[in-house]
């Protein structure tokens, strides 16, 4: 999944959202940061948002407001090391907007699951009625 950044129109769905009265807050003033720039510093954000909780305001006041729009705030965690102005090493994260991806890998997840299923069934009798992963496993094994 890549970082977003959102046009104004998009932006506005969004504030409009997370900051109902036009009154931006720590989620607003988030969204307005992330609607501009990706991939941002929790440091940086932290300071610029006035905010002491990221992960807090993200899960309680953002992505419950923007899932239906297909968007979300997630970060990650660099795979280098990162220091703070004083040199030191730091726990930040990249925080992005996201939007999400319309199937997890192909046209019929989720809709067609039930057919993809007997699919399989048929192909492997013995793995239907199966109760756990390591009973599919097994009866797929002694069938392969």
């Amino acid at each position: 999944m890549q970082p977003i950044t959102l046009t104004e129109p998009e932006l506005d769905q969004v504030l409009n959202l997370v900051s109902p009265t036009g009154v931006d807050y720590q989620a607003g003033r988030i969204c307005r940061l992330l609607s501009r720039k990706s991939s941002v510093r929790t440091g940086y954000l932290a300071s610029v948002c006035s905010v002491g909780n990221i992960s807090d305001i993200v899960q309680k006041s953002i992505n419950p407001k923007i899932e239906p729009l297909g968007l979300f705030v997630s970060c990650f965690k660099p795979a280098g090391r990162l220091n703070n102005k004083f040199g030191q090493r730091t726990g930040d994260h990249y925080w992005s907007l996201y939007r999400h991806a319309d199937s997890a890998n192909d046209d019929l997840y989720g809709d067609d699951l039930a057919i993809e299923l007997e699919a399989v069934i048929q192909k492997y009798p013995g793995v239907a009625g199966e109760s756990d992963a390591s009973d599919w496993v097994s009866d797929l094994s002694e069938t392969t």
